[in-house]
């Protein structure tokens, strides 16, 4: 479902659909005024829904009749950011260790992207700590 769910966001991302109509098919919620005064219309569906008629058109007729296609499951990716998250709520927080606990669950994970989602979590902790006292 996860794949789905993110190859029907790129196909209407690449069919140029307003970021408020891709969102909300989605499911989630704008902030703010793009949020507050958009609004899907049925005119904006209809364009969506003719767009993935489109795709799906023009998939099948590179079939051949009785032709079937197999997808082949990949696990979902985690977020190196998140990832991160979990290892520094366990206290570890030197980069490179924090490298050698991400690396079993995401072996490509690579030293710099890690390094600047620790940088980034350790900000956002502090600005935590700021707004609460």
């Amino acid at each position: 479902m996860y794949l789905i769910r993110h190859g029907h966001k790129a196909w209407l991302d690449e069919d140029g659909h307003s970021r408020y109509v891709v969102e909300t098919r989605m499911g989630h919620e704008l902030p703010g005024v793009e949020g507050t005064y958009s609004n899907l219309t049925p005119t904006l569906e209809r364009r969506v829904a003719e767009m993935l008629q489109a795709r799906w058109d023009s998939h099948r007729e590179t079939l051949a009749p009785g032709e079937a296609v197999e997808i082949e499951p990949r696990p979902a990716e985690v977020r190196v950011s998140k990832l991160v998250r979990e290892v520094m709520a366990r206290g570890v927080t030197k980069p490179m260790d924090v490298l050698r606990e991400v690396r079993p669950v995401q072996p490509e994970a690579q030293y710099i992207p890690v390094r600047s989602a620790l940088q980034r979590e350790r900000a956002r902790l502090r600005r935590a700590a700021t707004d609460g006292s």
